[in-house]
């Protein structure tokens, strides 16, 4: 069947889940899980990553889009509920890193050996979108143009790891490391003090001050060290199917 490819004309728009700070609630413990967020963007957005438009290669007159490409600073807004003090901080900690990527990719229409982002069914595409435990494919993107292709299976299996190894792995392991350093730094802080085993809790906010950094640091190193594996994986599957 064939699907559109992405053009920077396309739009995303769907749900995401982060924490929610209703009133009352300071502490990101107690905060309200898997929180309901509508989230959205044009492709012509501002904040993204321009190099993933494909310049003079265009799709009815708008430039096309590559793997490279991302949206930056995507606006969200909690779909119900009463927000407290601390959810405007938490709006700026989801507005910082957040992103949308494509999912799916099409190896054999590449320009400057970047594969083209395409739709999943017809029009209708599929973005990673940030969640707070990783990113996942809840970005809805439609793109209405007349350039269209066929994917492969190599094709949609890279999109699956890459959502697997990028989305899921990449950020765990960042949130690992995070709550790694802050016991050892809170335990740091209370050497010479007494011995105790679990720092207090005031200590462990002290402690968690670069947590965030710690995190994304550590997100982003695992994410490019993984990032090749879905090509690796398309390349092994295309290989077996040319050799059958």
């Amino acid at each position: 069947m064939s699907v559109n490819f992405y053009n920077n004309l396309a739009i995303m728009a769907g749900i995401d889940l982060h924490d929610f700070y209703p009133p009352g609630v300071v502490d990101e413990r107690n905060a309200a899980k898997f929180w309901p967020y509508a989230v959205g963007a044009p492709f012509w957005w501002p904040a993204a990553w321009v190099w993933g438009r494909t310049g003079t290669v265009t799709a009815d007159g708008w430039q096309m889009i590559d793997e490279d490409f991302s949206l930056f600073l995507v606006p969200h807004t909690h779909i119900v509920g009463v927000p407290g003090p601390m959810q405007a901080m938490q709006y700026a900690k989801i507005l910082g890193p957040s992103g949308s990527e494509p999912a799916l990719t099409i190896r054999s229409v590449t320009v400057k050996g970047a594969p083209l982002a395409a739709c999943i069914h017809g029009a209708v595409g599929l973005n990673l979108n940030c969640w707070e435990d990783g990113d996942h494919p809840s970005g809805l993107v439609l793109s209405v143009t007349s350039v269209k292709t066929t994917a492969t299976l190599g094709d949609v299996v890279a999109g699956i790891v890459k959502w697997v190894s990028v989305g899921l792995i990449a950020p765990q392991l960042g949130k690992l490391a995070g709550r790694r350093y802050t016991n050892r730094a809170a335990r740091r802080l209370l050497k010479g003090v007494n011995n105790l085993d679990a720092p207090p809790k005031w200590l462990r906010k002290i402690a968690a001050k670069p947590k965030a950094i710690i995190e994304f640091a550590v997100e982003q190193a695992t994410k490019r060290v993984l990032d090749p594996l879905a090509k690796k994986t398309r390349e092994m599957i295309e290989g077996e199917q040319q050799g059958r």
